[in-house]
Parts: C-alpha cells; sequence; structure tokens
C-alpha cells in the first residue's frame, strides 16, 4: 500500500509516462501507416496515368 505521498506521487507519474509513450507510439504507426497509404495510392495512379 503507498502510505507516503512522495512514493504515491512517483507511481503516478510513471504511469502517466508510460501512457504519454504509448499514445505517441501509436500516433506514430498511424502516421506510418498513412504515409504508406498514399504512397502506394500515388502509386496506382501513377501506373494507370495515360
Amino acid at each position: 500500500m503507498l502510505i507516503n505521498t512522495k512514493e504515491y506521487m512517483a507511481v503516478v507519474d510513471g504511469v502517466k509516462q508510460q501512457i504519454m509513450l504509448t499514445q505517441q507510439r501509436i500516433i506514430n504507426g498511424a502516421n506510418r501507416e498513412l504515409a504508406a497509404l498514399y504512397w502506394n495510392v500515388g502509386k496506382i495512379i501513377n501506373e494507370r496515368k495515360t
């Protein structure tokens, strides 16, 4: 049990840091996927131009 307020705040800060890092990884992954999608769409369009 967390009795010490400093210990409690350290745990809370650690959890917050993990959440923020995970959110950043999710955002980066989504951006990579969107960039790949747009590149592929452009490639398809470019290959079929007349």
